[in-house]
């Protein structure tokens, strides 16, 4: 398992970002949106809007998706751009509770196994 979440592994460029949210299937929970389309590399991007908060506040939501993105793209079905954007209710939540809805999205997107 590697530590590291380089450049490689994200979603940068907004014309990356315009694809995605262009051609992309949407899941929604009351915390989250999740954006998914198929690709050749499992990548991640994050849409985190300033009505969640001040600069550290957001800081710690990105810091803990992207934690649990690297946790479980090893049990990914397939290789997708997945855009998340949290909803204003996400930032509440404690890290295992983050963990369980975001792999119950991933689920729900058929992203990630289900017997996992």
């Amino acid at each position: 398992m590697r530590f590291g979440f380089p450049k490689r592994d994200r979603i940068r460029k907004s014309s990356e970002f315009r694809r995605v949210f262009g051609k992309r299937r949407i899941f929604c929970t009351e915390h989250l949106k999740l954006y998914v389309l198929k690709s050749r590399e499992s990548r991640l991007g994050l849409a985190v809007s300033k009505r969640l908060g001040k600069a550290v506040k957001r800081n710690r939501i990105k810091r803990i998706l992207r934690e649990i993105f690297r946790k479980n793209r090893e049990k990914f079905d397939y290789q997708a751009d997945i855009i998340i954007k949290p909803e204003p209710s996400f930032s509440m939540l404690e890290y295992k509770e983050a963990e369980r809805v975001v792999c119950a999205l991933f689920k729900q997107a058929g992203v990630l196994r289900r017997d996992d």
